[in-house]
């Protein structure tokens, strides 16, 4: 019971190291361009949610959120950095984002089919990838009063953020199960390619 207590505890611990390494280092967690940015970090969130659970899923969301709203407060790249300043909208999306992708992928883990497992792997990471991007644009939209952005500068963002979740949940459903794999090898208790999956 301590080793796994142990295990836990280092398992979030690196999590979140990942996560702010992501966030910090320029094009690696956030690929820049003009006003706003493509996330890569939600794919290391679905990863650990698929392999882990949804409670480390829950830690890689709040990680994900805080270091955004971190990022925002110390480093903003644009004008739009500033609206991540309100923690409901930088913070609450990825905690929730964190929560539901760890809950659903251990629904999809019970599913007795490989096959079907695989696939709906891929469908649940393109799925939550645009459940992410709609929070997000969601909490936007209702502090959009308190943002001091003119309409049509919230009209193009709405459109560019929309474009930029095509990118984002393609990416997520291509790499998510392509990181998961090699990983599942090394932490074969919390495989779930393999033939009974068995909660721990």
């Amino acid at each position: 019971m301590k080793n796994k207590v142990i295990f836990q505890m280092t398992l979030s611990a690196v999590i979140i190291a990942i996560i702010a390494v992501m966030s910090y280092v320029p094009y690696v967690g956030y690929i820049n361009y003009g006003v706003v940015s493509i996330s890569t970090i939600h794919i290391i969130v679905l990863v650990v949610a698929l392999l882990f659970g949804w409670k480390h899923g829950l830690v890689a969301g709040l990680a994900f959120g805080f270091f955004s709203l971190f990022i925002a407060l110390t480093r903003p790249a644009s004008s739009i950095d500033f609206a991540f300043v309100n923690p409901l909208i930088s913070v609450l999306p990825r905690v929730v984002f964190g929560l539901v992708a760890g809950l659903l992928f251990d629904l999809v883990k019970k599913i007795p089919s490989i096959s079907l497992r695989s696939v709906c792997i891929v469908a649940s990471s393109f799925a939550l990838t645009i459940f992410h991007t709609a929070f997000v644009l969601l909490m936007l939209w209702a502090f959009k009063s308190t943002l001091a952005f003119g309409d049509n500068f919230m009209n193009v963002l709405y459109v560019i953020v929309s474009l930029n979740v095509l990118i984002e949940m393609t990416a997520a459903a291509v790499f998510v199960p392509l990181i998961a794999w090699p990983l599942s090898r090394a932490f074969p208790q919390y495989n779930p390619y393999k033939n009974k999956y068995k909660e721990n």
